[in-house]
C-alpha cells in the first residue's frame, strides 16, 4: 500500500486534505484570454470609433482590467439616453459603481446637419440601418475626438478614464454591434424618426412634398410641342415594300401608301 504523502509548510502539516494549487500572477489575471468582442462585429464603424475614443484616453493597465470586467459581465443596466451612456459596474465594494460616458451636446441644427450628411450618400439611410455609418454622421452620434467627451464614475479612482468606464464602453460596444439603433437612441432618435426627418429635409430642399405625389396632387403643365409627320423622316422604300406584300398590284400599292399619307395629314391638321 502506497503511504499517504504529507506536505509540510512551516509548522502546519497538510495530510492530503488538498494538493497545493498554483496561483496565477497579477499579469496573467489582467491579460484577457480572448477578445471581448466577436470578430464578426469588431469592424462595425460605431464600435471602432467608441473603442478608439476610450483607448486614447485610458491607461493600459486600466484598459486591460476594464476589458476583464466587461467580459466577466460585471456591467449592468447599460442605457443610451440624452447623449450619455450610463451603467452600473460591480467592483470591489458591495454596491456597484455608477458610470457615465457623457458625449457632446447636439442641438436641432446639428441634427439637421447629421441628416444632410446621411443623404449625401445615396445609400446613407440603408447603411445606417445596417450599422455601416459614414464617419461624419457617426461623429454626430458620438464624438469627433477623444477629448470631446467626459467620463464620470463613483469609484475612488480619480483618473481620467477608470477601469469601470472602460468596462462600460466595451459592454456598450457589444450592444451597439448587435443593435445599431442604440447609437440613434443616444441622441433621442430611431430609424423611423431619421426617415421622417430625411423626408422633411428633402421637401425643404426640393420644394415638393413627396406625399402630394402619391396622393394625386396637381400635375405640372404639359409643354406645347410642335407636330411633325413621322413619314417625313421615314424610309418610304420600306413602306412601299410593306404595302406590296398586302396589295394585288402596283396600283393598289400606290393607293395604300397614298391613303397612309392622307391619314397622317388628317391627324396632324385636324
Amino acid at each position: 500500500m502506497t503511504p499517504r504523502k504529507r506536505v509540510r509548510d512551516d509548522n502546519v502539516i497538510y495530510a492530503n486534505f488538498r494538493a497545493k494549487q498554483r496561483v496565477a500572477s497579477q499579469e496573467e489575471v489582467e491579460k484577457p484570454a480572448q477578445p471581448i468582442l466577436p470578430r464578426s462585429t469588431r469592424q462595425a464603424p460605431g464600435v471602432l470609433l467608441l473603442r478608439r475614443l476610450i483607448e486614447e484616453r485610458s491607461e493600459s493597465g486600466r484598459l486591460a482590467r476594464g476589458r476583464i470586467y466587461a467580459r466577466g459581465k460585471h456591467v449592468e443596466n447599460v442605457s443610451f439616453k440624452n447623449g450619455v451612456i450610463s451603467a452600473e459596474v460591480q467592483g470591489s465594494q458591495n454596491l456597484p459603481f455608477e458610470v457615465s460616458l457623457i458625449f457632446p451636446h447636439r442641438d436641432k441644427d446639428d441634427e439637421k446637419t447629421f441628416i444632410s450628411q446621411l443623404l449625401a450618400n445615396p445609400n446613407g439611410l440603408s447603411n445606417l440601418r445596417a450599422g455601416e455609418i459614414d464617419p461624419l454622421p457617426l461623429q454626430f452620434l458620438l464624438a469627433s475626438g477623444a477629448f470631446d467627451y467626459r467620463s464620470r464614475c463613483s469609484c475612488p479612482d480619480k483618473t481620467d478614464v477608470c477601469k469601470h468606464a472602460v468596462a462600460t464602453a466595451f459592454s456598450a460596444m457589444e450592444m451597439i454591434a448587435a443593435d445599431p439603433e442604440l447609437l440613434l437612441r443616444l441622441r433621442g432618435l430611431n430609424f423611423d424618426e431619421v426617415d421622417r426627418l430625411a423626408q422633411e429635409l428633402l421637401k425643404e430642399k426640393v420644394g415638393i412634398n413627396p406625399q402630394e405625389f402619391w396622393d394625386g396632387g396637381q400635375l405640372p403643365t404639359i409643354p406645347s410641342m410642335k407636330s411633325h409627320a413621322v413619314l417625313d423622316d421615314s424610309d418610304t422604300t420600306l413602306l412601299y415594300q410593306a404595302m406590296r406584300m398586302i396589295s394585288y398590284g402596283p396600283v393598289d400599292e400606290l393607293r395604300a401608301v397614298s391613303d397612309l399619307e392622307d391619314l397622317f395629314d388628317y391627324l396632324l391638321n385636324s
